[in-house]
């Protein structure tokens, strides 16, 4: 057993003085435990124990442990193979149903798997563009103390108001457009089948209506931000209310990248 473990790829470690000890601690990642009665049961047909040694709330031995329990169970079925053709049986017999997969998804279908995790994206980018612009221009202005000698300009408050909105426009535009060119860029210019094994690509055209239906939620969102910064009294205050803002309309795009 041990010669086909290492035979697959397996790193073979001197036995620790407490397994469950190292297990529990982080120390080792799985351990397998072989009784001194292995031996006898493994010559004499019989079911021979083993024990493995795991943290199954440890995410990160999670690959490792179920790697084990796989080469443990193909070392399990190919002994058995070979205990039924030394007794001249053949070993179909115990596997009297064959499943065979047929996958319909097209390409286009799987590209849908990436591909609904962009509106999250997106919305995301939009809310945070032009966020430290509009948290500046209100609670930053009114902690610094410049906001109320501004106000005593005659000016109207509405063109002020305006004024800090379209400060922070273009920031969450250009921010947008970058995404976008970042996206183009990942599917189309680099050879994303070669490891997700189909192609991923989207059009121009695409991505251009996807700009244009993020422009008016850039209005939205800094609005949203603008009014929500200015019942704060400070930058850190309105920092950790406008932070939560985008996770609101990014429940959808969630949503759609779990069940699209």
């Amino acid at each position: 057993m041990i010669q086909f473990l290492e035979q697959n790829g397996a790193e073979i470690l001197p036995a620790p003085d407490d397994p469950e000890t190292d297990v529990r601690n982080g120390n080792l990642e799985v351990v397998l435990v072989i009784p001194m009665d292995y031996g006898d049961d493994f010559s004499n047909g019989r079911p021979a124990t083993v024990q493995m040694i795991v943290d199954s709330s440890r995410q990160s031995a999670v690959a490792t442990t179920e790697r084990t329990r796989e080469l443990l169970e193909s070392y399990s079925n190919q002994i058995g193979s070979l205990r039924l053709i030394v007794r001249g049986i053949s070993p179909a017999v115990i596997h009297p149903l064959v499943i065979e997969r047929i996958d319909v998804a097209t390409p286009q279908s799987q590209v849908l798997i990436f591909l609904n995790m962009m509106p999250y994206f997106v919305v995301l980018v939009v809310f945070m563009g032009g966020m430290y612009v509009i948290i500046d221009a209100t609670a930053g202005e009114r902690e610094r103390g410049s906001l109320e000698p501004l106000l005593i300009n005659p000016v109207a408050r509405w063109e002020f108001v305006v004024g800090k909105l379209l400060a922070s426009i273009p920031f969450a535009t250009f921010a947008v457009f970058l995404t976008l060119i970042a996206f183009a860029i990942a599917f189309n210019a680099f050879p994303l089948e070669d490891y997700v094994g189909f192609q991923l690509t989207i059009n121009i055209p695409a991505l251009v209506g996807i700009f244009l239906i993020a422009l008016p939620m850039i209005l939205l969102a800094s609005g949203l931000q603008m009014i929500i910064a200015t019942f704060t009294r400070s930058f850190k205050e309105a920092q950790t209310y406008v932070a939560f803002l985008p996770l609101i309309p990014a429940l959808p795009g969630i949503g759609l990248a779990f069940l699209p």
